[in-house]
């Protein structure tokens, strides 16, 4: 086929390069036509060009700008430029070569002077100037045709047939044809580059990759369309987040990659080393082979036969150069480089060569001593092209090895987990066989790794010492279950949870219920006995008691942890119903004769009230109203005092199961009401109130008022000055606490103030703290006394917390 240059964008380029030319001055100079070159749109196109300006009556061009390595046909330029001399208008011509058709356009810039411009189509037939960056243009494409294309005349009759033939030498096709030109037949042979298998194989690989990420990624929208493909995922990552695979897989594929990409750094680092070393042998051959250059016509003529610009220096100042463009724009400076002075000059040596930026472009410059301070300098070319396919070659190879390698490290950290994770396996069923009870050591498999069999030795000896302890422990179960079956206690064994662990057959015949093993035993038991070991297990006591009744019998438990956290707790139960009843009748003979004693006290006032008032009316006794009323007031009085005896022994003689079992109680309004009257009657103690808000507890409003104005009394008749009330929350409990600075109670008497008729005072009834005590335990509370005599008295009084009705 023919290459062509004709089309409308090359031609409208000319179009706007024409209507530049006429708007500035007459170019005269190279340098002229290279600011017109570098200001035209031409210079970003692409497409070699050869700028000329002819002088009327000159045989060739005064002045030529030529960009890139064109065919040229100074014949056709020639022609146009007459034609333009003799008829004034631009002229634009196609003009065909070797190297495809070009566009040939003369303008008439004035009377004497003509302006040509070639433009030539893009192809690889033509090669990019390799000093280009020397003129200030942009670096010439590097671009590794797929083929190399030569076209020449056809001379050689075996290539007279129009058909193609391929042949095949080593890794390149070769082709040769003959095609039809613009002006002729010419002869065309092209090179296609297989590349070796070395060069295809990590390329294939990448494609392989690349098609299974391309599969991949058109998958997971519809994998991903019902949610499971997001959830195993998630669940992928959480596994590997922190397992033992992921790190081991990171290590490999960091043992893999970093020793790679060292290896490839350095192996770009030696080819860019040995490119230099190749390009500066070129140089200094080029050097070498200057052939004298003391005028400027044999500087340029030396150009022109080795192809390659000129510098020369005289005492470090540049002097001259091969083509008076560069003396114009100077690429490399006026002066010399200081590194080659010291090499060169300091250093006595002949050349010396090292790579320079012209503009952004890295140049290699060759230098050499000529003469006496007189130094010759020239650019090596710029054609990276097998360079960078080596770098292309190992940058494919680099990346190919790095996903190779994460993949086999993945691969590789799955078979070294399973190998890790296969005696671990054997271990953990091994010890869940052991756990589930088995007696007998299972099997561990194969032998294990040498790394294991430490570990597999530990966990054999571990399980013979474990079956060991268990026989230890089995024995003393029995020994423990043999002794407890014939204790007369009842002994129960309950874990954290109030599950039981172990009964004896009393606490069996007490409770009335079967008590196996695993029976959470606040479910199975009565409330009255549940409700108290379900605070105790969810509290932070060592221990406890409390009395229970149950099917007409009347027990006492005592409950003792055995340690925090997931300790259990040991429960003690003591039938204490014939105890009880022989203390209760101990108790009330010694009641009865109290109450008896403190009933004959006021008779005897009443009895002395009466015959004195009956001798006082036999006398006719002129005072006998006085008299009579005086007696009758303090009969009154010791009458009520009878009265205040048998409420007391009346309340005190009631009996739990006919007491009334408390309701939530706002403690906080009780506590604030019985101060307020306190502080009607007791103007001189202060008072002094820190409740919070919202305290509910289990209590009887009307009773929780006597038992704590009977607390507050009791500080009132101790000489107390201050009395400090406060309440507060722990847990499931509330605690109200009544502080007083009075004369308090002497350490001897005080395991006995909750004792009924024991009272410190020589008035009162002494059953005010026992019947407080009966009160505020039928309300499953517990009531507390310290003091120390002429230390003030705290009294505790623990409810059961309510929620807030």
């Amino acid at each position: 086929a023919s290459l062509t240059a004709g089309d409308a964008d090359t031609q409208l380029l000319l179009e706007r390069l024409l209507a530049r030319a006429e708007a500035i001055p007459v170019p005269k100079s190279r340098s002229d036509l290279l600011r017109l070159y570098v200001s035209s749109e031409l210079a970003y196109s692409g497409n070699p060009v050869e700028l000329a300006v002819w002088e009327r009556g000159v045989e060739g061009p005064t002045s030529e700008l030529i960009i890139a390595d064109l065919e040229r046909r100074e014949s056709g330029e020639r022609s146009l430029v007459r034609e333009v001399e003799e008829t004034g208008r631009p002229v634009l011509r196609e003009f065909g070569s070797a190297q495809g058709a070009q566009l040939v356009v003369a303008y008439p810039l004035d009377s004497n002077h003509v302006f040509t411009a070639v433009a030539a189509p893009r192809t690889q037939l033509i090669s990019d100037d390799p000093f280009a960056a020397l003129l200030g243009l942009d670096p010439p494409r590097i671009i590794e045709p797929p083929y190399r294309l030569t076209v020449s005349p056809v001379s050689v009759p075996r290539f007279d047939s129009l058909q193609t033939r391929w042949d095949r030498q080593g890794d390149e096709l070769h082709s040769d044809w003959r095609l039809q030109a613009l002006f002729g037949m010419l002869h065309a042979h092209a090179e296609v580059d297989l590349r070796p298998l070395d060069a295809l194989v990590p390329r294939g690989g990448l494609l392989v990759l690349l098609d299974l990420g391309v599969f991949f990624l058109l998958w997971l929208p519809v994998a991903a369309s019902d949610l499971a493909l997001p959830r195993w995922f998630r669940g992928v990552v959480r596994r590997w987040a922190g397992s033992y695979r992921a790190q081991l897989t990171l290590a490999i594929f960091l043992a893999f990659a970093v020793p790679t990409i060292a290896f490839g750094f350095w192996t770009f680092r030696r080819m860019a080393s040995n490119d230099l070393t190749l390009r500066s042998l070129l140089v200094e051959e080029t050097l070498r082979a200057v052939r004298g250059s003391a005028d400027a016509p044999s500087l340029v003529r030396e150009s022109q036969r080795l192809d390659a610009p000129l510098f020369e220096y005289q005492a470090g100042r540049l002097v001259r150069t091969s083509d008076p463009l560069y003396d114009a724009l100077r690429p490399v400076g006026l002066f010399i480089d200081p590194a080659a002075v010291k090499d060169l000059v300091l250093g006595y040596e002949e050349t010396f060569t090292h790579r320079l930026n012209v503009g952004s472009v890295p140049t290699v410059f060759g230098h050499r001593v000529m003469g006496p301070d007189l130094i010759l300098a020239t650019a090596a070319r710029r054609n990276q092209l097998t360079l960078e396919r080596q770098e292309r070659d190992l940058l494919a190879l680099l990346a190919l090895a790095v996903a190779l390698g994460a993949l086999v490290a993945l691969w590789l950290s799955g078979r070294t987990a399973q190998a890790f994770a296969r005696p671990i396996g054997a271990l953990q069923a091994a010890a869940d066989q052991i756990a589930s009870g088995a007696r007998e050591l299972p099997s561990l498999g194969r032998t294990p790794p040498r790394e294991f069999r430490p570990v597999y030795g530990a966990f054999i000896h571990m399980t013979a010492e474990l079956s060991a302890s268990e026989s230890k422990l089995n024995a003393a179960r029995r020994r423990t279950e043999a002794v407890l079956r014939d204790v007369a206690n009842g002994v129960i064994a309950v874990g954290a949870h109030g599950e039981v662990l172990l009964a004896n057959p009393s606490a069996e015949r007490m409770l009335g219920v079967p008590l196996s093993a695993g029976v959470v035993l606040s479910q199975s038991t009565a409330a009255d006995f549940a409700a108290p070991l379900e605070r105790f297990l969810q509290s932070e006591h060592d221990e406890a008691a409390f009395d229970f009744a149950h099917r007409g019998r009347e027990y006492r438990a005592l409950l003792t942890r055995l340690s925090r956290g997931d300790g259990g707790v040991v429960i003690t139960l003591d039938d204490v119903t014939d105890l009880l009843h022989a203390q209760r009748l101990f108790a009330w003979g010694e009641m009865a004769r109290q109450v008896a004693h403190e009933i004959k006290n006021p008779l005897t006032p009443i009895r002395l009230g009466v015959q004195h008032v009956s001798r006082a009316h036999a006398d006719q006794r002129a005072d006998f109203g006085s008299i009579l009323e005086r007696n009758v007031d303090r009969i009154l009085q010791e009458i009520d005092r009878l009265d205040e005896i048998a409420r007391s022994f009346a309340k005190f003689g009631t009996r739990p199961d006919d007491r009334i079992i408390g309701d939530p109680t706002d403690v906080g309004r009780v506590i604030r009401d019985v101060v307020e009257l306190e502080r009607l009657g007791a103007a001189s103690v202060e008072w002094i109130v820190d409740i919070p808000d919202g305290l509910w507890a289990n209590a009887k409003d009307s009773e929780l008022r006597e038992v704590l104005l009977n607390l507050f009394e009791n500080s009132r008749h101790a000489d107390a000055r201050r009395v400090h009330v406060t309440a507060r929350r722990a847990e499931q409990l509330v605690i109200i606490a009544v502080a007083d600075d009075g004369s308090g109670v002497p350490e001897d008497s005080l395991s006995r103030v909750f004792e009924p008729r024991f009272s410190t005072r020589s008035s009162g009834s002494g059953l005010g703290l026992a019947i407080s005590k009966r009160m505020v335990e039928s309300w499953g509370g517990a009531i507390h006394l310290r003091s120390a005599a002429q230390n003030g008295t705290v009294v505790e009084l623990t409810l059961v917390a309510e929620p807030a009705p």
